[in-house]
């Protein structure tokens, strides 16, 4: 009977400290995985990496540039400059997009995959995520930290336990059962309180839903006037809902340098499915010839473009 009861105050005892540990790892891991709402306004470059990714903060920085007249396409897909950079930009003016354009000038052309991988915009792209990680909506290098302590805090409150599961306490009952589910009940337990989240964190999730919320008269499902919105309206559109968004500003430079595609696989929710419909687009045209067709009609919209191009670096996006 005594050793029944030791047993059980043994067996209570390391019980208590799994439940106790686990608190203790359910505060820390709230610590880095909830966030804090961010303390500044977000650029729609950022917005844009919160939404998605990478790609996505690379699309807008792009919209910008097109925006002010500096990009063009060529009928390959490849993305060049058009035009020195303008004194007072209307939409560019950030790190990103001045990297992206430093890269495009003197001549040289870039797909927009490798524009993303160009060294000096993937340091604009870092510098971005830092920010966002502080400003407490995207998951920082804390989260791994937090991650490999719970793992071994865990794996050794196991290996405590390891001493119940040989001692004789409780004659002619298989001693080990008692421990071994206290070990699976608290390790279930703490998977679930403990899930990881790999991109953003609970204020990032909340400020995602509240800026589709805030925007939701950007929606292209709303057919609003991107003609008339002004260059943060319109990059926030593009931040926000993404390819189709991209599609209703300037389908035939999209569609050439394949950025639709390039950002459509991941991140961004609308209620408009992605396709090439252009209701209610705006098609931007030059005298430099680049999209490979004469011509474009798109639904209800209209391009006319002088020189013989489709789609050229003047006007807005």
């Amino acid at each position: 009977m005594a050793d029944a009861l030791l047993g059980l105050g043994l067996l209570a005892g390391y019980v208590t400290a799994g439940i106790v540990l686990l608190r203790f790892l359910r505060n820390a891991w709230a610590d880095v995985t909830n966030g804090h709402a961010p303390t500044r306004d977000l650029h729609p470059y950022e917005v844009a990496y919160l939404h998605g990714d990478r790609r996505h903060a690379v699309a807008t920085a792009i919209a910008a540039l097109r925006l002010d007249g500096m990009v063009d396409a060529h009928a390959d897909g490849r993305l060049t400059a058009t035009a020195p950079p303008i004194a007072d930009p209307r939409a560019a003016g950030g790190p990103l997009d001045a990297a992206i354009y430093s890269a495009l000038v003197g001549g040289l052309t870039w797909t927009v995959h490798e524009l993303t991988n160009e060294k000096d915009v993937r340091v604009a792209l870092d510098r971005l995520h830092d920010g966002l990680v502080a400003e407490g909506v995207l998951i920082g290098p804390d989260h791994s930290r937090a991650r490999r302590t719970s793992r071994r805090l865990r794996l050794a409150w196991t290996a405590l336990g390891f001493p119940l599961y040989f001692a004789d306490f409780f004659q002619g009952f298989p001693e080990f059962l008692l421990p071994l589910a206290a070990v699976l009940v608290i390790n279930v337990v703490g998977f679930r309180l403990l899930r990881n989240r790999w991109w953003s964190t609970v204020e990032g999730d909340r400020f995602v839903e509240q800026s589709r919320t805030a925007n939701a008269h950007l929606d292209p499902a709303h057919t609003p006037s991107y003609a008339d919105l002004d260059p943060r309206s319109a990059l926030l559109a593009i931040a926000v809902f993404g390819p189709v968004a991209l599609m209703a500003f300037d389908p035939v430079f999209v569609q050439t340098i394949g950025l639709g595609r390039y950002v459509g696989t991941t991140g961004f929710t609308t209620s408009t499915p992605v396709g090439t419909s252009c209701a209610s687009t705006v098609v931007v045209c030059s005298t430099v010839s680049s999209c490979g067709s004469s011509s474009s009609s798109c639904g209800s919209s209209s391009s006319s473009c002088g020189g013989g191009s489709s789609c050229g670096g003047g006007g807005g996006f």
